[in-house]
């Protein structure tokens, strides 16, 4: 997809799908709490299998501003523990997520204006791209740091989905 021009690829090494955006300015001193709330909405889900599949754009076809791809296999599985941990971390303030939860994984964000229809013709070679499914074994809290070159992401910590 290298040939689409006007889009700035998310690199390989910081790709990741977002439960939660906490905001830029979460305080250092609430990582411990955050953590142990991530701990309580992952309590009672092991670890399932993900996929990632297909090429399409956000907010849709007509109007693209990001490129991603979809969460196939257990999704209703990610879903369970997207509303856990809503609720978990609202109880230190955050703000719960008013939209449906739509599980992906940015591959790009369209920075001009692009031709819709060309867009389309283009992404149309790629919409069967499917990945073998994968387990999913945890969770991560990272912070972000953006940059000129692209954002940077520090892990903070992370939760072990248990075995049940």
């Amino acid at each position: 997809m290298a040939h689409l021009s006007g889009i700035s690829w998310v690199k390989p090494e910081a790709m990741h799908l977002t439960l939660n955006f906490l905001g830029d300015d979460t305080p250092a001193d609430q990582v411990r709490d955050i953590l142990q709330q991530m701990e309580k909405a992952a309590k009672g889900i092991a670890p399932f299998s993900i996929a990632i599949k297909g090429v399409t754009a956000f907010p849709d076809l007509k109007r693209p501003r990001v490129v991603v791809s979809e969460i196939d296999g257990e999704a209703q599985i990610l879903s369970t523990l997207k509303k856990n941990l809503d609720r978990s971390l609202s109880s230190l303030g955050f703000p719960m997520e008013t939209r449906p939860f739509k599980g992906h994984l940015t591959l790009g964000r369209i920075k001009n204006r692009i031709d819709p229809v060309m867009f389309r013709k283009r992404l149309s070679g790629h919409t069967a791209f499917q990945t073998r499914a994968f387990e999913a074994v945890r969770m991560t809290l990272f912070r972000s740091e953006l940059r000129p070159s692209g954002p940077r992401y520090h892990e903070l910590g992370s939760i072990e989905f248990p075995s049940l």
